[in-house]
This record gives C-alpha cells, sequence and structure tokens, in this order.
C-alpha cells in the first residue's frame, strides 16, 4: 500500500473496501457537528483515530477526541453515510481495547465515562439501523 506522510507519520483511513489512505486526512481538523461532505467527514474520523491510536496522545488530548467522538454519533450527517459508520465502529473497538490505565485519578474516570458512553451511542446507531 502507498502512503502519504505528515509530521505524524502515515494516515491511514478504514472504510468498507479496507485500509486506504487520504492525503486530506493530514490537515483535516473539523467540528463533528459541521455541515461537511460525505468525504470530509471520513476524513476526519481517520485522523481522529489515527490521533487516538497511533500517536503519543495525553490523557486530556484523550478525553478531547473522545467527547468530538460521542458528537459524530449525534451528527446525522455522520450517521448516515455507512463508511462513516464502519469508521465509528473501528473507532469504538479501538477505544474499548486500547486506553491508558496510568494518569491522574480524574482524567481516568473521565477516561472510562466516555468509554461507556462511546459503548452507549454505538449500542443506540447500531438498535437504529
Amino acid at each position: 500500500m502507498q502512503s502519504q506522510h505528515d509530521s505524524q507519520g502515515p494516515i491511514r483511513l478504514a472504510s468498507s473496501g479496507g485500509l486506504r489512505v487520504h492525503p486530506f486526512a493530514a490537515i483535516c481538523d473539523m467540528s463533528p457537528t459541521g455541515n461537511h461532505t460525505n468525504q470530509q467527514i471520513q476524513d476526519a474520523i481517520g485522523r481522529r483515530m489515527y490521533q487516538i491510536f497511533t500517536t503519543t496522545a495525553t490523557n486530556q488530548e484523550l478525553i478531547h477526541y473522545g467527547e468530538e467522538v460521542l458528537e459524530w454519533y449525534k451528527n446525522p450527517q455522520v450517521t448516515d453515510d455507512s463508511d462513516a459508520t464502519y469508521q465509528l465502529d473501528t473507532v469504538h473497538a479501538m477505544w474499548q481495547a486500547e486506553l491508558p490505565t496510568v494518569g491522574d485519578e480524574e482524567a481516568l474516570r473521565k477516561i472510562s465515562s466516555l468509554r461507556v458512553r462511546i459503548s452507549a451511542a454505538a449500542a443506540a446507531l447500531q438498535h437504529e439501523n
């Protein structure tokens, strides 16, 4: 697979066709509740997935990213797009498997709460579909 790189390494996006690389993901940083194209949304989710799980994010950054993921679950433009929901499913699975266990008690409590809330949002979305 050919890779595109930014200062943090390759950007890989999950899609129904497997992993693909998209150069726009390297610069895509947008609100999860805004009005964007489906491709921009998929790129933004892919970017966050990369930042959450392949970089050294602080607990505070993880909390911010987790809150952003929750907002995507509330956005019909995201939840009506099968590729974007596939990516959210991937983020949800990774969020369940790979969270920090070291840090201040308050941050760990918030991360744990986000884990539960993201799981509930994922379950609600699957129930709707």
